[in-house]
């Protein structure tokens, strides 16, 4: 039964490698969503520093405009007074050419706050903008690589796939049928579940049950025997 160990070893092998390949394909997509994740938070950051510049940009163009009118109501003030003949008329225009210089000079130091805080703004756009790019080349880069990886590994799956195939034809086919049974409660992409285990001590490799001192001596003479408990192919690993 040497003979027999050794193929069903050799196919668990090829399996479990075939397992490894297949879930490293199934990861691919999480993979690129993650990365692709990373770039849209950064490109999220970029919009929001973006629309807060042109935000700030708008409202210093509003002061602009204000100031422009407060400039013109100035002016028309100016023309009345000098036509007036009335004192109280004269002083009144007055006033509000005063107001209209307090709302400008008001209007002019929010516009130089505003435009030091667009400049800090601003440099950190550039900066937002300057890690956008860099995570943009270092991600497309990654997306390309996760394509070669899945494409290599979809290649070595069926590479080994055929080489499992040709490998079966040495198997007996009730021993065959019993290991893939056992090989199809592998699901991805959670772990690979061994068909063919070692006695550990004295315990099954697979669900630990304790074999009796009969059983360990059958299998160290290399018997194909399979545990009572969850069925897998025991060996003795010297």
């Amino acid at each position: 039964m040497k003979d027999d160990y050794a193929l069903l070893l050799e196919l668990q092998d090829k399996d479990l490698r075939i397992f490894n390949l297949k879930k490293q394909v199934m990861s691919v997509p999480t993979e690129k969503e993650r990365v692709r994740h990373e770039l849209q938070v950064s490109e999220d950051r970029l919009e929001t520093v973006k629309s807060s510049v042109m935000d700030l940009e708008s409202k210093i163009k509003q002061i602009e405009m204000d100031i422009s009118d407060d400039n013109d109501r100035k002016v028309k003030f100016q023309q009345k007074s000098v036509e007036v003949r009335k004192n109280i008329e004269y002083r009144a225009l007055m006033n509000e050419i005063e107001r209209c210089d307090k709302d400008i000079t008001a209007a002019e130091d929010k516009q130089i706050a505003m435009w030091e805080e667009l400049e800090k703004i601003k440099e950190i756009f550039a900066a937002a903008k300057k890690e956008f790019d860099a995570g943009h080349v270092r991600i497309d880069a990654a997306i390309k690589d996760l394509d070669v990886r899945e494409k290599n590994c979809q290649t070595q799956v069926e590479k080994m796939t055929a080489e499992r195939d040709e490998l079966t034809t040495g198997v007996e086919a009730e021993l065959l049928t019993h290991y893939d049974r056992l090989i199809a409660r592998s699901k991805l992409p959670d772990g690979f579940s061994k068909a063919v285990v070692s006695i550990q001590n004295t315990n099954c490799g697979g669900c630990f049950l304790t074999m009796t001192p009969q059983v360990v001596n059958r299998v160290k003479k290399d018997e194909l025997i399979n545990c009572e408990n969850c069925g897998v192919f025991l060996y003795y690993d010297v």
